[in-house]
């Protein structure tokens, strides 16, 4: 019974190619985000210097949220408006903290999405169904399985920056958004301008003042 559900669910999105992809989409971002795994975002070790904390505060305070608004903390500058925004709107309307868990799920989505359309584009992956998957596969690996090589650890050293500057990292933060800039080259060398316009003006705007 379940094959044949399978089956007939197969027939019916290789019919629906849009909805087939955002299956797909979406399929990928789950596995990979559990795969990586999002830390607690206000006791992460990452707050070990108030570093998240700070960048959720005056968003969560305008939100409502506690009593975080009598804070003195809540009159200050605010130096990631655009993150500050996001912040305050997305708990105002869902009035949980889990969005942006789940909005970092999309985002992980967006990034393998980006970066396996950036290769696919130089070497075809998508002519091989074991090839697509050997290289997530391997793609997953280097990003969620900490090996030590002497001083080289492959879970952080393989697609982390310098100076300790990443893309991604154990909590949903303004660096995220630097996923869209992989987007924005991913949409270019697929000749969609518009979009890759888009990303890369959008993708700065989040960490602006830091």
């Amino acid at each position: 019974m379940v094959t044949k559900c399978l089956f007939l669910l197969r027939g019916w999105l290789s019919k629906q190619p849009a909805i087939a992809k955002g299956a797909e989409f979406l399929l990928t971002a789950l596995v990979f985000s559990l795969a990586y795994t999002q830390e607690a975002i206000f006791n992460s070790p990452e707050d070990a210097d108030g570093n998240q904390n700070t960048k959720y505060f005056l968003g969560l305070a305008r939100a409502g949220h506690g009593f975080l608004e009598r804070d003195w903390l809540a009159s200050t500058i605010d130096a990631l408006p655009a993150f500050t925004a996001l912040v305050e709107w997305s708990y105002r309307l869902f009035q949980s903290e889990i969005i942006f868990f789940i909005g970092y799920g999309l985002i992980l989505g967006l990034y393998v999405f980006s970066l396996v359309g950036i290769v696919n584009y130089l070497y075809p992956l998508r002519t091989s169904r074991t090839r697509y998957l050997a290289y997530l596969g391997l793609f997953i690996f280097i990003h969620t399985v900490n090996l030590r090589i002497g001083r080289l650890d492959t879970g952080w050293d393989l697609h982390a920056g310098v100076a300790k500057q990443y893309l991604l990292g154990p909590v949903f933060q303004p660096c995220n958004f630097g996923v869209l800039l992989l987007t924005s080259i991913w949409a270019f060398l697929y000749g969609r301008w518009g979009l890759a316009v888009v990303g890369s003006a959008i993708a700065p705007q989040f960490t602006q003042l830091i």
